[in-house]
Formats: C-alpha cells, structure tokens, sequence
C-alpha cells in the first residue's frame, strides 16, 4: 500500500513538473511574440510618420494659388459706345462699371468726327468712393482717330464709375472702349509655379513720409528659390507726379528672426513694369515679407506675386571628418556575418525560462537522492 501511494505521488509530481515547463515555454513565446509585435508596431509608426511628412511636403509643393484674386467668367467687351460731347466743357458719366480684382481693363477713346481736337481728363471712382486721376491731356489734345489707351488693374470688385470731362472744343463724337485684357499678372508671363498672388488699393498717407505698411505671412519650403514680383498697376495722369517709393525687407522664422533687408527706399518701376528679385530659404515655416510704400499720389493699386523658381539643394550636411576620411579610403568591404538580434523582452522570456528549466533540474535531482535515501 505504501508502494502505490508512493508511485501516485511520483507520478502527480512529475505531472507538476510537466505542467510547470509548459507553462514556462507559453510564458516564453508570449514575451517573444509581445516583442515581435512591439517591434513591428514601432517599425509602422515610423514608417507612418515618415509617409505622412512626404505626403505634408508634396501637398505643400503641389498646392493652389493662395490669392485674394479669383478668376471668373467676363465678357471681354464691358463698353463699345460713341458718345457725343458738346461743345466747350462738358462731363459724361459712364456707370455701374462691374470691374474685377485683380483684372487689367483697357480704356480706349477717340475722336471719331473729323478736324476736331479738345483737351479731356477722366477720373474712375472704385466701389468705395476712391477716386483715381488716371488721364490728362496735358495739353497734347485729342484728335481725329488716334486712340489714347488708358490700363487699369482693378483692386476691388463692384461697380465702377468713370468721369470723361471735355474741358474745350465743339460739338464732337468720341469713340469710347473699355476692354478687360485679362488677369494682372498674366502680363509678366510668370509660368505655371504662382506661389502667391494679391493685389492692394493704397493711399496716400498724412503725412505723406509716415508711408503705408503692408504685411504678408507666407509659408515656405526649405532649400528653395522663389521670386517676388511688384508693379503698380493703376495709371497716374500725366501733369500729376507717378513716383512710388518702397522699403522692404523679409524675416524668417528661425528663433532669432533674422531680417533680410531687399528694399531701401526704392523708387519702383513705372506703370506695369515689374520690380522682382529673388530670395532663396534655408529653413522652411512662415515667412514675414514686410512692405512700407510712399506713394506721390493720392491713390494707386499695387500687384504683388511669389513665383515658385524650384529646388535648390538637398539640405544634406557634410559628414564628420572620420567618416569623410574613412570613405575616401579605397578600403576593402569587410565580410559581412549575418547576425540575428533579439529584443530585450524576448531575453528577458528566455532567460527565465532557462532559469526555470535549472530550478526545475536540481528539483528533479534533489528529489531521486532523497527517493533513494527512503
């Protein structure tokens, strides 16, 4: 009887023991599989993060025009009328002109009864109430079919009114046009790259050399060139002084917001001639591009635009000497061994196991010597 439960508790005990490995090597392979899956976690995250900046950057690169201009449906012709003037000094309104920012009109007028000349200056209202003195005869009278051409880039959208006010001569028919020529900017041929685009209404200030800031914030790429375009585009008559001066200067958006100064009271180019420059970044993030105009008249429109001119460089920084050094060596490859590594987790799981299966050897061996003592 002694015998038998003897047997029975050796067997049961071996029945631990065996419970105990495999519980033991389940514990191993879950800690190993936990690492694993751990391991490849990690190794999507980052695989993730990186998709998605380069989705960011080309989302950046590839994006719409950031403009206050939007391009609509227009009928090319918004006048063609002949008018009669009578004789010695008369006004003729022409209203509810609907004119679009950020497009290029054309006034065009003659004298289309023959022998007659007169002197004539026109104004143009904007939807607000400015009012902008864009021609004068000067003394150099209008006569039989000679076209006077007169551009104007429209800074708001609304209704428009222009003043033709005959200031001598007879009784006459002058042949009147106003045209939309199409987008501003299209007139400098900037390609397809239009980064930015605004055109802004300013006035004179008091006193006049107090001048107007303009500011934009711009977000730009790294390692890129751009090109910054200014032209007014509003025209001045011609007894009327046209100067524009302008400060300018660009800050980045490192922490010391550096200044880069462009623009020194500079006298800008003339009418629909283009002031530009280029400006290339070293950091990417938003950009402060700062304006001060002074400008003679009273009020005049300016366009400003950003060309997207590409990539200049990679961004990539020199290696350090002992590398640069080593890899202009005409050394050898070394054999690679393959080499597997393991996660700490999966040490850790292995190494109790290992433990365990000891713990478990000397149990085995502990318990045969005292078997063998009873």
């Amino acid at each position: 009887m002694a015998i038998n439960t003897k047997k029975y508790i050796h067997k049961k005990f071996g029945y631990i023991i065996l419970l105990f490995v495999c519980l033991m090597g389940v514990i191993v392979i879950g800690i190993t599989l936990n690492a694993h899956h751990k391991d490849q976690y990690d190794n999507e995250y980052v695989y993730s993060y990186i998709l998605h900046q380069m989705l960011f950057q080309k989302e950046e690169i590839s994006s719409p025009v950031h403009s206050s201009i939007q391009s609509s449906e227009y009928t090319d012709m918004l006048v063609d009328k002949v008018y009669t003037f009578l004789e010695g000094h008369y006004i003729l309104n022409i209203s509810d002109l609907y004119l679009i920012k950020g497009f290029r009109y054309s006034i065009r007028l003659a004298i289309v009864t023959d022998n007659h000349q007169c002197n004539m200056e026109i104004n143009l209202t904007d939807p607000i109430g400015w009012s902008y003195y864009i021609f004068a005869t000067d003394g150099n009278k209008l006569t039989f079919n000679e076209y006077r051409e007169i551009p104007y880039g429209a800074a708001r959208t609304g209704n428009h009114t222009l003043y033709f006010e005959k200031l001598d001569g007879p009784n006459l028919n002058i042949h009147i046009q106003v045209i939309n020529e199409g987008l501003c900017y299209e007139l400098f041929d900037p390609g397809e790259n239009i980064y930015w685009i605004d055109l802004i209404p300013i006035s004179r200030p008091e006193p006049p050399s107090a001048g107007i800031n303009y500011q934009k914030y711009l977000y730009l790429l790294p390692q890129r060139m751009y090109s910054i375009h200014i032209s007014r585009v509003s025209a001045v008559r011609a007894d009327y002084s046209n100067k524009i001066y302008v400060d300018h200067n660009v800050v980045d958006p490192s922490e010391d917001h550096i200044s880069f100064p462009i623009y020194t009271h500079k006298l800008m180019n003339g009418l629909f001639e283009e002031d530009q420059y280029h400006f290339g970044t070293a950091i990417q993030g938003t950009y402060l591009f700062n304006f001060t105009f002074y400008p003679d008249m009273e009020y005049t429109n300016i366009l400003l635009f950003v060309v997207d001119e590409g990539q200049i460089a990679t961004g990539q920084k020199p290696l350090p000497f002992n590398i640069s050094y080593l890899l202009s060596l005409d050394l050898e490859a070394p054999e690679i061994v393959p080499s597997v590594s393991m996660p700490f987790e999966a040490q850790l799981g292995l190494g109790i196991g290992i433990g365990s299966l000891i713990i478990i050897g000397l149990s085995i061996a502990f318990y045969t010597k005292h078997k063998s003592n009873l």
